[in-house]
């Protein structure tokens, strides 16, 4: 298949704005990217918001059908409610004056939402208590996720391809170290302590992207 694509699809890039560099001087380019401050500031904060929603799709299984009993049917419900808070708020992005302005929204409630479902999800209190905060939360973090990518990206015009494959590479880097320390030991308590301190770490980016800004 991905042969097949490969030969029907035609570069839509126009040959005058192609780089001729190789791929030695693509690698090359990784350093100043990587160098740009405010760009990785804003990969780090899309990283950490991404993380939650790690956190909730490795251990969701084991908390929602082995803690809270739900059926593999309402398991498959839930999942699907969940990931459309997700798809909502990435959509919703669009409908905020700016991307900065989407961002800001998302990270504002990120953080007290995070918290809220980190302290019910870590106490065990009953299913219905904690389904609505993390709704909520998945929410919020869908909000930051198109919006903080547009404005890394912005950061980064003249190297695009390059900023955007850093900035996919780092957030499945962070997914890939959230997932596992969601199971460690009682799955309630790091599943907690993972989604809050991501949204604490969320927050603190965007207020540290605004001082950058001022």
């Amino acid at each position: 298949m991905i042969l097949g694509l490969c030969y029907r699809l035609r570069e839509s890039l126009p040959p005058e704005n192609r780089s001729d560099t190789g791929i030695a001087g693509t690698f090359r380019l990784f350093g100043p990217i990587l160098r740009n401050r405010r760009f990785m500031l804003y990969v780090c904060l899309l990283s950490f918001s991404m993380a939650i929603m790690f956190a909730f799709i490795a251990s969701s299984p084991f908390i929602f059908q082995g803690y809270y009993r739900l059926s593999t049917l309402g398991y498959s419900v839930y999942f699907a409610v969940n990931a459309l808070a997700v798809t909502l708020g990435a959509i919703l992005s669009s409908r905020f004056p700016s991307p900065d302005r989407a961002m800001r929204t998302g990270a504002a409630l990120v953080f007290p939402l995070g918290v809220v479902t980190a302290v019910l999800l870590g106490t065990g209190l009953p299913f219905w208590a904690v389904c609505v905060p993390l709704f909520l939360t998945l929410f919020a973090a869908g909000l930051t996720f198109p919006s903080t990518a547009t404005i890394a990206i912005e950061s980064e015009k003249k190297n695009a391809g390059t900023a955007s494959a850093v900035l996919g590479a780092m957030n499945f880097i962070f997914g890939g170290i959230v997932t596992p320390l969601v199971g460690l030991g009682n799955g309630l308590h790091s599943t907690a302590m993972a989604i809050g301190a991501c949204s604490a770490m969320t927050f603190l980016l965007m207020l540290a992207a605004g001082k950058r800004t001022a």
